[in-house]
């Protein structure tokens, strides 16, 4: 709840037990040394061993900055949806949101900021509305274009995330046409005869 208050936190002398900054809010020398940076704080956080970092630093359709990431856990539950961390101009408002995403990022994970988004009365998520859809779209277009970037610049990257994901994602292919485009060479999609 505290991790991006301004001031340090000690816990029995120890610390800052808080991040302070979030990583989005630095600057690095370039993008690899700032995927680096993200991963590692992701991996402390999470626990998780992100597969592929996906830096958020949208303007538009509403500002968002944050971090999403592939995550090396696999999902066995088709119902089960992606899960972000969500904050409110550095204000934490809930832990492991599974609506933010699109249904179909269930192996992605992460943690955003907006100050476009509308509470809710009690402060503990936020409203589903028209600025909240167009930041699901948004992070949805932003995943899709990762991906495709992987798959064009680490093709034996993407590959691994393909194997380790491949119901996730080949339900994406299924939903998005230029997605499928763009990887059908690259999987294997079973077919009955």
């Amino acid at each position: 709840y505290a991790d991006f208050l301004e001031i340090p936190i000690y816990i029995n002398s120890e610390g800052p037990v808080n991040s302070i900054n979030p990583p989005w809010d630095l600057t690095y020398p370039d993008e690899e040394t700032r995927k680096d940076a993200y991963g590692d704080w992701m991996q402390r956080r999470s626990r998780d061993t992100p597969l592929e970092i996906i830096p958020v630093d949208l303007k538009f359709p509403h500002p968002v900055r944050g971090v999403l990431y592939i995550s090396d856990r696999r999902v066995p539950d088709v119902s089960t949806a992606g899960a972000v961390d969500l904050y409110q101009k550095r204000m934490f408002v809930c832990e492991g949101n599974r609506t933010v995403l699109p249904l179909w990022a269930k192996f992605v994970r992460g943690v955003i900021d907006s100050p476009a988004y509308n509470l809710t009365a009690a402060r503990d998520n936020v409203q589903e509305d028209m600025v909240y859809s167009e930041i699901r779209d948004a992070l949805g277009i932003l995943i899709i274009d990762a991906l495709l970037n992987l798959a064009k610049e680490d093709p034996t990257r993407f590959q691994r995330i393909l194997r380790w994901h491949h119901y996730q994602i080949k339900g994406m292919a299924v939903e998005f046409d230029e997605f499928f485009d763009a990887i059908a060479d690259s999987m294997v999609f079973e077919v009955s005869l």
